[in-house]
């Protein structure tokens, strides 16, 4: 369905705040799935968590192939973001409780 010359730009980004985990790791897989591609980062594993509405960076090429591998990239940043964003909540709930 999608012509093989076609080609794609995908953005990442999120809806909600959150700590961004697991970009690089994102972007290997783009990188070693797809060799054409060009992927730009614009953040940092353990970036700021007012992420919301701003692009992380884009992956460029073939649209067979991003799409081909793009929720798997997608999988691996929304796992370890989730557990980056619960362990932040975690250490500002006990930051400054005294130690035992």
């Amino acid at each position: 369905m999608i012509p093989a010359d076609a080609r794609a730009e995908l953005a990442l980004n999120a809806r909600q705040d959150i700590v961004v985990a697991g970009i690089d790791v994102a972007a290997q897989v783009f990188r070693r799935r797809v060799p054409q591609c060009r992927v730009e980062l614009r953040v940092k594993d353990g970036g700021a968590r007012s992420m919301r509405a701003r692009r992380w960076g884009e992956s460029k090429g073939p649209a067979r192939g991003l799409l081909a591998v793009e929720r798997t990239a997608l999988n691996f940043l929304q796992h370890l973001s989730g557990v980056a964003t619960l362990t932040a909540q975690y250490v500002e709930r006990v930051a400054g409780r005294a130690r035992c």
